[in-house]
């Protein structure tokens, strides 16, 4: 996913240690969020930092309160917080970084209830909110009435266009458009994909890839610290807030040579 938008300059850049606040985490089909929170997925444990999410507090410039910016990360992490203009957009979660989604959500007591890809920073596709979905399915988020925003598309996946030549918005069911392969008619139902590419990856053709034997020592590295490449695409859920930091920053460095 690229980086499209233009930043203001006062926007925050969160640091690792910053950054473990915002790591949002399922638990027994909730959304939980909290400073330094364990999530030890063999014992089904949360530690006492952590507490349930709910937007009813945060607010975003486009869909305004009860609404909440998330991201994505390429290592399968999602981060959320409220938008403020000028001061905390999408890109703050990971320093403009890359993210593999990136979008608003409305979540009450720890359910998801709305999704959609609203970014004007990265710009994501339909596939990149199909792939954030179905990331929240696999990790046992409870999608049941939730809905996934869209626009109505052909059994092609091409977007339709009203009579003055606009798309028109509509709100699918999320576990039908997991299903389906996003917005289309059980007919054109398809199977998981791999993953989209990553939103707003900075480097230029002209910068240095990473070298093979870099990245045989970053795989290495993963497999020591127990951080598994799931089929998918995305690095198996780690026990600590902070493993989760450094595994992004592992997997922002992998992308070089992408």
């Amino acid at each position: 996913m690229r980086n499209k938008g233009k930043e203001d300059p006062h926007v925050k850049y969160l640091g690792a240690e910053e950054a473990q606040k915002f790591i949002m985490t399922p638990m027994g089909a909730k959304l939980y969020q909290g400073t330094n929170q364990m999530w030890d997925g063999m014992k089904g444990t949360l530690s006492k930092e952590g507490k349930v999410f709910d937007t009813e507090d945060h607010s975003t410039v486009v869909s305004g309160k009860g609404w909440a910016i998330f991201v994505v990360s390429p290592a399968g992490v999602c981060y959320s917080e409220s938008h403020v203009e000028g001061e905390f957009h999408h890109s703050s979660f990971l320093s403009g970084g890359a993210v593999q989604a990136a979008g608003e959500w409305k979540v009450e007591d720890g359910k998801l209830a709305k999704i959609n890809s609203k970014s004007g920073h990265y710009r994501p596709i339909p596939e990149h909110l199909l792939w954030a979905v179905r990331q929240l399915k696999a990790r046992g988020v409870d999608l049941s009435g939730a809905e996934v925003g869209d626009f109505e598309r052909d059994d092609n996946g091409k977007v339709k266009l009203d009579g003055g030549g606009k798309p028109t918005p509509v709100w699918y069911p999320a576990e039908q458009y997991a299903e389906n392969g996003g917005a289309k008619k059980p007919s054109a139902a398809s199977a998981p994909a791999a993953s989209p590419p990553a939103l707003g990856s900075q480097q230029s053709p002209s910068e240095p890839s990473v070298s093979a034997e870099r990245k045989a020592e970053l795989l290495e590295k993963a497999e020591k610290q127990g951080w598994v490449l799931e089929e998918n695409g995305t690095w198996a859920q780690e026990s600590s807030a902070r493993a989760y930091v450094e595994e992004d920053a592992l997997i922002q460095e992998m992308l070089k040579g992408s």
